[in-house]
């Protein structure tokens, strides 16, 4: 997707070199929401193609902005309007699983995106491993103002049971000003049991400058 204000909505988009891309400038305000991301709508598909920034879920680069990964949108003077309503944000919630490579990967800098209320390497139940083979969620090469997770409950992001870092925030001190808020990290969706992520749950790597994460649960 290179436009603006486009809604993927209720798919299964799986077994492709990237399931879903937002790529460039021009490409701001679009929201994916409701759909499979890795893996078929039977959440039974597992990419087998690992390579590098091969097979991932979810890729946003080169100037993409404002675009929200889950419920929620921007509101015209840009502030982020969250879901209320557990129905709408259930309904919204992407499953972000069976990737050969990063579950949802930003770089090559974006701007000021949301992903918001996923659950990223475990199925739609909220505790079963439909692992994405590197990180869940990676942010690099100039990513900055992008949130992951947000301050209320219907913004909380699990991710778990994937094969590296459940976010990684790397490449330079022009990888700035991010938030990690409010996320389960190796753990199932009810908070109740740990699912792991193989590697560390949260890293800041590589000199990056003035990140923030803050009230999220790290286990397993």
């Amino acid at each position: 997707i290179m436009s603006s204000n486009n809604v993927v909505r209720g798919l299964a988009i799986f077994n492709w070199d990237r399931q879903i891309e937002l790529y460039g400038s021009g490409a701001r305000r679009n929201r994916v929401e409701g759909n499979f991301i890795g893996t078929n709508a039977a959440q039974l598909f597992q990419s087998s193609n690992l390579g590098t920034h091969h097979s991932e879920g979810l890729r946003i680069q080169v100037g993409a902005s404002y675009n929200v990964v889950g419920c929620g949108s921007f509101a015209p003077d840009n502030s982020f309007v969250p879901c209320s309503d557990p129905a709408q944000a259930y309904a919204a919630r992407n499953i972000v699983a069976g990737n050969g490579n990063d579950g949802i990967h930003l770089e090559r800098p974006v701007f000021h995106n949301r992903i918001v209320g996923n659950y990223i390497g475990l199925k739609q139940d909220g505790e079963t491993v439909n692992r994405n083979r590197s990180d869940g969620v990676d942010f690099e090469q100039g990513s900055q103002h992008n949130w992951l997770g947000g301050e209320s409950v219907l913004e909380r992001n699990v991710i778990s049971g994937n094969d590296s870092e459940g976010i990684e925030i790397s490449h330079g001190t022009w990888t700035q000003f991010n938030k990690v808020v409010g996320n389960y990290f190796g753990l199932n969706a009810a908070g109740t049991a740990p699912v792991p992520n193989k590697n560390n749950g949260i890293s800041f790597e590589d000199t990056v400058d003035q990140n923030e994460a803050y009230n999220n649960v790290v286990s397993g």
